[in-house]
């Protein structure tokens, strides 16, 4: 059964005209000013497979055939099949080695599949394009042309933006549309197809948000990860031929409410930690929210920035460069954005002979081992007239946030790494006695935390 091409859901919406784009999500322009046009030097095409037998020889003769007009790297990635492909493949990479050809021995799931290639990528940006005919390789084109023409970093192939796809399973489809409007109405976005097979990602990007899931959920995890961290989405129409479940199709119901599931995790968790680390972040930033509005074209490095970097992120327009320092990150360069895995110990030693306008670090003192070492660091990496931006629970929050932390509302680990707990008198001086000028102190969250910045003198 196909479904019309102009559906009651998109008819219907067309009478709630200001609240139509926010529910339904299009697609908002996220070219960035000032900056020209980037080239995409190297693409890389990662082709999961599993049991395609039927159809992995024309599929990649299609994909080989396509013109990228730039480097091209393919790598195959058979997860297990079990009904010829995986012979089927070893003797096409003799006959034609144009491609990196890997294998797993079980069958784990497409998001496996997708981070074993992944570690072997080596282009500019990264793809999956599945070998079940589904999707046109010829529209990898189109989405690269987005993508350089409005300098993103990550560009999706809609199946619905022009809505001129057909649907075999009417049930897919609604249940498809509904999770994009659960999606742009919880993560305030305009996208329109975030389940869509076809991500153009720049690699380190793909890379730091370091997908997990096994399955088909690595589709939804890819998309809200992204959207978790504010990366603008652009939007390209692409053509779509649905294969029935008789042709092979292995998508079930099940992946659907489990993608439903997803949303609403990630919707309540970071990549860090769980909902109130989350707004207990919130409000931290919103305390200090003065001094990052202020950025503008200053170097600034984020101690302790945490797994999702979400300072970084949030800020990166504003800044001329951003570093992001934390134990717990994957060490990669995305634009102006740059994250450094190491010991907040040792900041000095790590960022020999550069200088910053900004060092921040919120939640963070109460982790060092030597408070004033860590100050004097900080006092030796800041240009002249350089701030640093600090906040800090009080002693009064110690009781409360073990109790929080035992009955596991906050991670227990991050509060028993806890060496000691400062007042807003005492952060103020540790600064003054250490060369800084106080230009800016609060507390926040009802005396139980403070911020305060200083500027060296």
């Amino acid at each position: 059964m196909c479904l019309p091409k102009t559906p009651l859901y998109y008819r219907a919406a067309t009478r709630i005209r200001p609240y139509r784009d926010f529910i339904l999500g299009q697609p908002k322009t996220t070219a960035r000013k000032n900056l020209q046009f980037m080239k995409i030097q190297k693409i890389t095409v990662i082709v999961p497979c599993y049991n395609e037998i039927a159809t992995i020889e024309k599929a990649l003769q299609i994909l080989f055939s396509v013109d990228f007009q730039r480097e091209r790297e393919v790598i195959i990635v058979d997860d297990g099949s079990t009904d010829g492909t995986r012979e089927f493949l070893e003797k096409l990479s003799h006959a034609q080695p144009e491609f990196i050809l890997l294998f797993h021995e079980k069958n784990y799931g497409k998001g496996a599949a997708i981070r074993t290639g992944l570690n072997k990528a080596s282009g500019d940006y990264v793809i999956v394009h599945d070998a079940d005919l589904e999707y046109n390789p010829h529209d990898i084109i189109r989405l690269i042309e987005c993508a350089e023409k409005n300098n993103a970093l990550v560009a999706f192939g809609s199946r619905n933006k022009d809505i001129k796809n057909t649907y075999l399973y009417p049930h897919f489809y609604w249940g498809s549309m509904l999770l994009t409007i659960i999606i742009n109405v919880l993560f305030r976005q305009k996208t329109t197809d975030p389940e869509t097979c076809y991500k153009l990602i720049e690699r380190n990007l793909l890379c730091f948000i370091d997908i997990h899931e096994k399955g088909f959920g690595v589709e939804m995890e890819t998309t809200l990860k992204i959207m978790k961290l504010k990366v603008p989405i652009s939007e390209v129409s692409i053509t779509y031929n649905p294969r029935g479940f008789k042709q092979g199709k292995k998508i079930k119901t099940k992946d659907g409410l489990w993608a439903l599931y997803l949303i609403f995790w990630y919707f309540l968790h970071d990549m860090h930690f769980g909902p109130l680390d989350c707004f207990l972040r919130f409000i931290r930033i919103r305390a200090a929210q003065k001094y990052f509005q202020s950025f503008g074209l200053k170097n600034v490095l984020d101690v302790g920035c945490g797994r999702q970097g979400y300072i970084g992120w949030k800020f990166a327009e504003s800044m001329k460069s951003y570093t992001g320092l934390d134990t717990n990150i994957i060490q990669c360069s995305i634009r102006n954005i740059t994250f450094v895995k190491g010991d907040i110990n040792n900041i000095a030693q790590i960022f020999l002979g550069k200088k910053f306008d900004t060092v921040v670090g919120l939640a963070v003192i109460e982790h060092i081992d030597d408070p004033i070492k860590f100050i004097k660091d900080c006092f030796s990496l800041l240009a002249s007239g350089g701030e640093v931006i600090l906040s800090t629970p009080s002693p009064y929050a110690h009781p409360i946030l073990h109790i929080l932390s035992r009955i596991g509302l906050i991670n227990k680990n991050e509060i028993d790494c806890h060496e000691q707990y400062f007042s807003l008198m005492q952060a103020v001086s540790l600064l003054e006695e250490n060369g800084f000028k106080i230009i800016y102190s609060k507390r926040f969250i009802f005396g139980l935390n403070s911020v305060v910045a200083g500027k060296k003198k």
